[in-house]
């Protein structure tokens, strides 16, 4: 916490880091991976070390894209992130970091990065910044974003969001939850107002079996369409669009269809 306050990189959440080194069985599979080449791959990591001593940011994003480190998925616009953490966990640490160490806590670190990203964008209520936190490599989410939910992720976030503490971490189970119900709610919307749609065109068509056909799609959640009823319905909802001037809303169809369903079933 020292070095954050020292630092001002303003990540409430890694205030929150601790402990995330692997104990000394890493070293270990270091060198049962690397075989031969475990003394060259040691000492290239012993230089880490200094790096972090100077404290520079420069010098530690060179190490971490040297080829010999072999870390994946190094971005140089974390680095003073990535510097804080490697200092505070080198503090307790007696021995070299390893390699399987130095890229867990590069994944851990652009995952925060990633989830702060996402918290901020929330509480600005910035659809558009959101839809690019959402895409960050680091939550694998990307696939699932759709341009056109932007205001829905929002909104599904936005309620949680403002309940949390200032120092806590949103969870990316969380922000895949609010992305799978803003995309089905989405979706559910575009198939009623395609089925109401289908519905006003079945009217103006004048053929009872097509209005009938359009009242059972399933958008509609109509409970019941009574097949002998089709053209109780084509006459009265077609005198209703006619009279209104205009296409008929949700309302204007399902109320309508469920109170002709009493006339219909008195006669049936």
């Amino acid at each position: 916490q020292d070095e954050l306050e020292r630092t001002g990189v303003n990540m409430p959440q890694f205030k929150k880091l601790g402990g995330m080194l692997y104990d000394g069985e890493a070293a270990a599979g270091d060198r049962r991976l690397n075989g031969g080449g475990a003394v060259s791959i040691e000492q290239h990591f012993a230089k880490l070390a200094r790096v972090l001593q100077q404290r520079d940011a420069d010098k530690l994003l060179d190490f971490l894209t040297d080829p010999l480190s072999k870390i994946r998925d190094v971005d140089g616009q974390n680095i003073r992130q990535y510097l804080v953490v490697f200092t505070s966990e080198a503090k307790g640490l007696t021995r070299d970091f390893t390699q399987a160490e130095v890229q867990g806590l590069i994944s851990r670190t652009n995952l925060l990065v990633a989830l702060e990203a996402v918290k901020s964008e929330v509480l600005a209520e910035d659809d558009l910044a959101l839809l690019q936190a959402l895409r960050s490599p680091a939550l694998n989410l990307g696939h699932l974003v759709v341009d056109a939910n932007a205001e829905m992720y929002l909104t599904n976030l936005l309620d949680y969001v403002e309940d949390m503490q200032e120092h806590d971490v949103l969870k990316k189970a969380t922000i895949y939850e609010a992305i799978l119900m803003a995309n089905q709610l989405e979706t559910e919307r575009n198939s009623l107002e395609h089925a109401i749609k289908e519905a006003n065109n079945a009217l103006r068509s004048n053929d009872s079996g097509e209005v009938l056909r359009a009242l059972k799609h399933p958008a509609l959640h109509i409970p019941r369409v009574y097949t002998e009823a089709a053209d109780l319905y084509f006459s009265s909802l077609k005198l209703i669009q006619e009279e209104s001037g205009a296409d008929l809303n949700y309302d204007g169809i399902f109320k309508p269809v469920c109170f002709l369903n009493l006339v219909a079933e008195v006669s049936l």
